[in-house]
């Protein structure tokens, strides 16, 4: 799922709503293999998450993490990369919806920084 523009031509991807928990119980292999591929292409991620107690939070080298309350979450995950937003909706089957709209994108990005500004950087 990694995008294969952010791959070639490098950058950053986005994400907010991220539950790691799913990605864990639902894709386990998918997570090491898209650290792995990130680390080879030299892109980075900023992830703003909420933090529960059991989630495993990946100490990869390549994804910096902030997190907000439960009640700041959006219920599905949100990633921004080049001019496209991909919105994750975890349900059988998984599903993805990518738009691609520069402004669109540039407004999405814009939501994601004011929500890092307020982010914790730490866990309490």
């Amino acid at each position: 799922m990694i995008p294969g523009e952010v791959l070639k031509k490098g950058g950053e991807i986005l994400l907010f709503g991220l539950d790691e928990k799913q990605y864990n119980e639902k894709l386990p292999t998918f997570m090491p293999q898209h650290f792995k591929r990130l680390r080879e292409k030299g892109v980075r991620e900023r992830v703003i998450t909420q933090y529960k107690k059991g989630v495993f939070m990946f100490d990869n080298g390549v994804t910096t993490y902030r997190f907000l309350d439960t009640k700041q979450i959006e219920p599905s995950n949100t990633m921004i990369y080049a001019d496209k937003v991909a919105f994750v909706i975890w349900g059988t089957p998984i599903t993805s919806i990518i738009v691609q709209n520069k402004q669109f994108a540039q407004t999405y990005r814009e939501h994601f920084e004011y929500l890092w500004r307020i982010a914790k950087k730490k866990v309490q």
